[in-house]
């Protein structure tokens, strides 16, 4: 608990109960009740010191009525507080400086009561702030053009002139300062609300510009990549209607189930895409290895998979907790990039999947020997709808729909690519807890 929060706890019974700006201005009120009952009570014991008898009870009086407004402020009751503080502690200076020598400095108060209305009110009561300041500024007149002169209990010490215009500078200042200070805190306050309000508009809007311009591609690549399959579905089956021969037929069909399994995988990565954006983080136990073995064997037949390696580097009994179906579309399609760009020209194609343990994280290495990508290509990888090689078929949604999906887990990803060469992909994935036992290779 910081200190602030503590002064809120002495200043009001329930400070959780009322909006910021009302609150603070019920604590700065309760400080001011609390600066006036100390400088009444200073002033008591100093006169009784001097041998002033006659201002005891009026200063006892304003302690305890100022006593009473700071119970008053701290249950709630704001307004009836200041108007109390104002009246009490105007009255008061008004009937001392009646009896004080000019000298003494207690008019500064006047300035006081007229800078703290305009604090304690606010620009929502102004008009009341306009009253009390007015007020002040009346007495202060009335104290020092028509002061009866008559009335004016004598000083002949000038050495307690001195000290009381020390006194009351002082207590008047300390008192003046901490109207300042709340009325710069306001405004710095306000001031940080406005910069961050407009922050965020800005970060709103930039997202506005990425989501439009990522709809525009959205809308026209997915009604070509759309209409494709079903363009190549229909002239398909136009050929099989004008075939007679049956194993002609059979290998339309067959084509025909390509271009279907086309569009399934293409709905599946737009759906990937919109759960990915909509639904939040539910965080679980996985097993790696099993997860790993799962997309596997959807890529088991995948065209060409038999002649891949596969080097699976990390802990046996690796477990982790995070996303699950998330961390399941990362690998996959990582994966799934590796086996489809794998370089036939080569005696052994292989893909690594490596994973350790970091404190709080997983890092994930895919790596492989396969086509690689051109260097030209490397800042628009990860963009939406973005194809690297022109034999591919895919959607060009899969590394787009990987790095929001590590975007959305807090983490990050990049990558090393040469033609002809290979790729290596580098995730890093904040988790809450893990486990994991000696770090082995499994060939």
């Amino acid at each position: 608990m910081n200190t602030y929060s503590t002064l809120e706890r002495i200043m009001l019974q329930h400070p959780g109960a009322h909006p910021t700006l009302v609150r603070k201005r019920a604590v700065m009120t309760g400080i001011l009740n609390l600066i006036a009952v100390l400088v009444c009570t200073s002033y008591a014991v100093y006169d009784w010191y001097w041998g002033i008898y006659y201002s005891l009870p009026f200063q006892a009086i304003c302690a305890s009525t100022t006593a009473l407004a700071w119970w008053v402020n701290r249950k709630g009751m704001f307004t009836l507080s200041k108007v109390t503080l104002g009246v009490t502690v105007n009255l008061t200076v008004f009937g001392f400086c009646l009896t004080e020598p000019a000298g003494t400095g207690l008019s500064l108060y006047f300035a006081t009561c007229a800078l703290g209305a305009f604090a304690a009110f606010g620009f929502e009561e102004r008009c009341k702030a306009i009253f009390f300041a007015v007020f002040s500024l009346t007495l202060f007149v009335v104290s020092t053009v028509f002061q009866p002169h008559w009335f004016m209990v004598p000083r002949d010490s000038e050495s307690y002139q001195q000290i009381n215009l020390i006194v009351n500078f002082v207590a008047s200042s300390v008192a003046s300062l901490v109207v300042v200070y709340f009325l710069v805190s306001v405004n710095f306050r306000s001031e940080k609300q406005l910069m961050d309000a407009e922050a965020r508009l800005a970060k709103q809007n930039s997202e506005l510009v990425k989501i439009n311009a990522e709809l525009d591609r959205f809308v026209y690549s997915t009604s070509h990549d759309l209409r494709a399959p079903l363009s190549s579905i229909s002239g398909l089956l136009r050929l099989i209607r004008m075939a007679d021969d049956p194993d002609q037929k059979e290998m339309y069909l067959g084509l025909i189930e390509g271009r279907i399994e086309t569009l399934k995988k293409f709905i599946q990565e737009i759906a990937d895409y919109s759960r990915n954006a909509r639904t939040d983080i539910t965080a679980e136990e996985v097993k790696w290895g099993d997860l790993v073995d799962e997309v596997l064997e959807v890529l088991r037949f995948f065209p060409g998979s038999e002649r891949i390696h596969l080097k699976k580097q990390y802990p046996a009994d690796l477990t982790i907790c995070t996303d699950r179906n998330r961390l399941r579309t990362i690998l996959a399609n990582l994966l799934s990039n590796a086996f489809k760009y794998a370089d036939g020209h080569k005696q052994e194609p292989y893909v690594c999947i490596a994973a350790e343990l970091k404190p709080g994280s997983i890092n994930i290495h895919i790596e492989d020997n396969g086509l690689g990508i051109a260097r030209e290509y490397h800042e628009r990888v990860f963009d939406m709808f973005f194809r690297a090689h022109q034999q591919s078929d895919g959607s060009g949604l899969g590394l787009y729909i990987v790095r929001e999906s590590i975007d959305r887990l807090g983490g990050t990803i990049g990558f090393q690519s040469e033609p002809r060469v290979g790729t290596t992909f580098n995730v890093q994935i904040p988790l809450q807890r893990a486990h994991a036992g000696q770090i082995e290779e499994i060939l």
